[in-house]
């Protein structure tokens, strides 16, 4: 007896059930193997991944010519949507191909080696909202010259503070700096902290984590970064301010840079 087939899909006339929230979390992760540098990798991923979370944010993971054990622990955390590619395609261009994916507001962006506080997001959504010209909003500054400062500035009134010294050491050790150079830079480094309706900031954003507007994101958005593999920090800092924006962030640390391995 043959057995009839149906012949239309049956998913054809099913609606979407899904509606994606505000904010768009984006991580890109390149871990190659876990040998050499990337030893610890693993550890520092799960931590990663573990405190990246907020109840209004769907979580995006870019798997950006990883291995299998990466590959397995990301699925286990169980992210909205993971996208791949089996060879590392630079981590400025990963980013911005799960931008255009996203389908966000806001893109709320994370490298993989990041720890965050309990109630890290409303803190930056704050500003970003308060402040109109906001291109990238940071939830550590640690780490920033005067210089930088003051360059980006852009008239905003407030004045200039110290670092928090323990939040640069911090920062530093995460990425190899020696400690006396460190106390040193701390002593004479200032930031521009501001304050708009009640909202303070200061006049800076680490590239490896910030909420932006996908819109401006795509505004500066060239199609494709002819640049080093994680070389990006200037690129996307320069076209940030050559579009006129702001790059703030929380005048208190709420996430923390971990480096490759985790120390504490």
């Amino acid at each position: 007896m043959s057995k009839t087939v149906e012949n239309s899909n049956p998913n054809w006339d099913l609606a979407l059930d899904w509606k994606p929230g505000r904010v768009s979390g984006v991580m890109v992760v390149h871990i190659p193997h876990l040998t050499g540098y990337y030893e610890n990798m693993l550890e520092v991923l799960d931590r990663s991944l573990s405190t990246w979370k907020d109840s209004g944010m769907h979580r995006i993971v870019y798997l950006n010519g990883c291995c299998q054990q990466v590959r397995d622990l990301v699925r286990s955390h169980v992210p909205s949507f993971i996208l791949e590619s089996l060879r590392n395609v630079g981590a400025i261009n990963a980013l911005f191909q799960a931008v255009r994916f996203a389908p966000g507001e806001v893109i709320a962006y994370s490298d993989y080696d990041v720890e965050y506080d309990y109630g890290w997001l409303p803190r930056l959504l704050e500003i970003l909202d308060t402040y109109p010209r906001a291109g990238m909003v940071s939830g550590n500054c640690a780490g920033w010259s005067a210089e930088h400062c003051a360059r980006a500035a852009k008239g905003l009134p407030g004045k200039w503070k110290k670092q928090n010294p323990e939040a640069l050491k911090q920062w530093a050790a995460s990425v190899k700096w020696k400690l006396d150079s460190v106390e040193t830079r701390a002593l004479k480094d200032h930031q521009w902290h501001t304050s708009k309706a009640g909202v303070k900031a200061v006049v800076g954003a680490k590239h490896y984590q910030f909420v932006a507007l996908r819109s401006r994101l795509l505004e500066i958005d060239p199609g494709y970064w002819p640049h080093r593999m994680r070389g990006h920090v200037p690129v996307l800092d320069e076209a940030m301010d050559a579009a006129g924006y702001l790059r703030l962030s929380t005048p208190d640390p709420v996430c923390w840079h971990l480096g490759n391995k985790i120390s504490v």
